[in-house]
């Protein structure tokens, strides 16, 4: 199945077709061994890079398809070269690095997230260089708002811009919009060596201090930031609990839920699972709110590679055996859609209250 694309759920999308896939399908044309290298999933609108090349598709009212019209198929996006090496989908906006490390973004640019100095145009279809950067390593599209890691003089620093209303960009402040590009927390300790996740008027990243260490900053409501409280923080702020071990992390893009891989193959989630929509944060319990990272799958093994947050549903990668380099894909969370990708639990059954159904996907 290596290099294809293959999706459940919400389907107006998947293969130019309406309704709700309760399995996994594989899109059109993007099978197995097309050579699909990365995938990134905004609020709407997905993409992927072949050959160096962008594809989108989905929802397009910002452009963040990066056409002009919606594109019910994957559809080549113009302007790049095919040298793209890193993509992050945004709610409305996308962005990816060059390997000549430059940067583009396309979409939504009502609060200058596209990182071109103005909020004017308030979108764009074609892909705008970010600033004049020529070092960037990766970069992140989040809620109306952009962060990349910068190699400056051998040292990784991080750069923000866009909406910056509840801090979310780590400035200490909250002066928005923000249409020039600011360095997060120039004197402070941890620059982050990856900004895995931009969710809902927040980012998190990985610092380079203690072999990694968990920091996030914005709109703190439901436990958003994983610190202990609901306070909005407009600077980088440890995650509690997770010490040094963190491997990966992921954020709604759309909601206030977050979870994170540790280096020894735990996950754990946290934020505001309270509603039928937003169940559930992988512990067992249907209806939550943590306002620190709660242990997923308590007693069943700790085999995590890595976990996606999405609206509905989470979804992780796990073991199946390490020896042989299998693995699967669990979900669990609401149903309403079918994102538990499995004909084992019907649409509108009870939630899934942590993971315990390996999705079987097709050949």
């Amino acid at each position: 199945m290596r290099g294809g694309v293959i999706c459940w759920g919400n389907g107006q999308f998947i293969n130019g077709s309406y309704g709700v896939f309760p399995s996994p399908v594989w899109i059109n044309g993007w099978g197995p061994g097309s050579g699909v290298t990365s995938l990134c999933a905004g609020h709407s609108h997905n993409c992927l890079i072949k050959e160096g090349k962008v594809y989108c598709w989905g929802a397009n009212s910002q452009f963040q398809s990066g056409q002009p019209s919606i594109v019910y198929v994957p559809t080549l996006v113009s302007g790049i070269s095919a040298n793209v090496s890193r993509i992050s989908c945004g709610a409305y906006h996308t962005c990816v690095v060059l390997i000549d490390q430059t940067a583009r973004c396309w979409g939504s640019n009502v609060i200058g997230e596209l990182g071109i100095g103005s909020t004017s145009p308030s979108k764009a279809a074609t892909p705008q260089p970010v600033f004049a950067f020529n070092d960037v390593v990766d970069i992140v599209a989040g809620f109306y708002a952009t962060c990349a890691v910068r190699l400056v003089s051998s040292e990784k620093e991080t750069w923000c811009w866009g909406h910056n209303t509840y801090g979310q960009l780590g400035l200490g402040n909250t002066t928005s919009p923000m249409t020039q590009a600011a360095r997060v927390n120039p004197d402070y300790p941890q620059s982050l060596v990856s900004l895995p996740t931009g969710g809902y008027y927040a980012f998190c990243g990985i610092a380079n201090h203690n072999g990694g260490a968990a920091y996030c900053s914005g709109r703190g409501a439901g436990g958003h930031l994983g610190n202990g409280d609901d306070n909005n923080r407009n600077t980088l702020t440890p995650v509690a609990g997770l010490g040094s071990n963190v491997h990966q992390m992921s954020m709604s893009v759309a909601s206030s839920r977050a979870c994170a891989v540790t280096k020894d193959g735990s996950a754990f989630c946290w934020g505001q699972f309270t509603s039928s929509f937003a169940c559930c944060l992988g512990n067992g319990e249907s209806s939550t709110t943590a306002m620190t990272p709660q242990r997923v799958d308590e007693y069943g093994p700790q085999n995590f590679i890595q976990v996606a947050v999405g609206y509905y549903t989470v979804c992780a990668v796990r073991w199946v055996n390490i020896a042989k380099n299998n693995y699967g894909v669990w979900c669990w969370g609401d149903n309403i859609y079918g994102g538990i990708g499995s004909p084992y639990v019907q649409v509108g059954d009870a939630p899934v209250t942590f993971p315990y159904i390996q999705i079987d996907f097709p050949d």
